[in-house]
């Protein structure tokens, strides 16, 4: 009988545990040299209509700004908590979250933008409607950014006609140009399955950054997403620096990865792909890389022909300049 009842109180205390979980763990992976914009990031998680969710932001710069904000971020409303991984690159942080947090939904929050207060009701509701219809095939929701003054961030050709379109990344990104920035919150068991960070780190060693194209490709390659004709985030500031291009060896062996895995949608953008081979053969001129490593790389004999071509081309003409 004691025994029986310590197993109820038992149990019990762990399905209260499991139901005090916030549904949405929000994540901010952020260095010291953009921390304060962690003050913005705050205030409108603070204004949320709907509090399900805890905020965890992980610092991988060089300093430890821990002290200086996260005691100004103490409220009743959410939990937040603070990593200081300085050994980490943004992609490892990333996976770190993945395996680490106990949330069924993850939202990426980067540092250079808010959110509107209606944001994680919004989202709650449209995971809630995707699970009461057996949806099992989506496993991220997206809408678009707005700068500070209304204006939409980036392009698209698509109609959004209805207030949301459930297919994949590769349907909307290549097959209808949907080049708009995107606000993405994903399902993290999901996430996981789509994209293997270890079994990426095989193949081409410890890299120092996964292109975020990468990731999104593989999740479209086995699921869904939908796609919401709204906005939910706003950009910080009047102005956004992109900081994701750069010339490095990861963004190499991102392209050759994003064409291995992806070259059977070539005709749905033959223009996208042809500049992805373009941009290889020319990144692997700047690094140095000769042509006989980036094959050992590239698979299919089409994506070995055009890379070759252009690597000959681009190569011969900076020789001759």
């Amino acid at each position: 009988m004691g025994k029986l009842f310590l197993l109820m109180v038992a149990n019990l205390y762990n399905n209260s545990k499991e139901f005090l979980q916030p549904l949405i763990t929000v994540y901010t992976p952020i260095d010291d040299i953009n921390s304060n914009n962690l003050i913005s990031i705050y205030n409108s998680l603070y204004s949320q209509t709907n509090h399900n969710f805890n905020w965890v932001i992980i610092n991988f710069g060089e300093a430890d700004f821990g002290d200086q904000y996260i005691a100004q971020f103490s409220n009743t409303k959410f939990d937040v908590k603070y990593y200081y991984l300085p050994n980490l690159y943004k992609h490892e942080a990333t996976h770190f979250i993945l395996t680490n947090c106990s949330s069924k939904y993850i939202l990426g929050l980067d540092y250079r933008f808010t959110i509107h207060e209606s944001t994680i009701s919004e989202l709650i509701y449209q995971w809630t409607n995707i699970e009461d219809n057996n949806l099992t095939d989506i496993a991220e929701i997206r809408a678009k950014t707005e700068y500070s003054n209304g204006n939409l961030m980036g392009k698209s050709k698509f109609n959004y006609s209805a207030n949301y379109t459930d297919m994949t990344w590769h349907e909307m990104v290549l097959k209808n140009s949907n080049n708009y920035e995107m606000l993405a919150c994903w399902d993290r068991n999901k996430f996981l399955d789509a994209f293997n960070f270890d079994d990426y780190i095989k193949l081409y060693g410890k890299v120092d950054n996964i292109p975020t194209f990468i990731l999104w490709s593989s999740i479209g390659l086995k699921y869904k997403t939908r796609y919401l004709n709204r906005t939910l985030k706003i950009v910080i500031g009047n102005h956004f620096i992109d900081n994701t291009k750069s010339e490095k060896l990861s963004n190499v062996f991102g392209i050759v990865y994003f064409l291995n895995k992806n070259i059977k949608f070539f005709l749905y953008n033959p223009k996208y792909f042809i500049y992805q081979y373009y941009h290889l053969s020319l990144l692997s001129i700047k690094l140095n890389m000769p042509l006989h490593k980036i094959m050992k790389y590239i698979e299919g004999f089409f994506s070995k022909l055009i890379t070759s071509t252009f690597y000959i081309i681009l190569y011969t003409k900076s020789k001759l300049l």
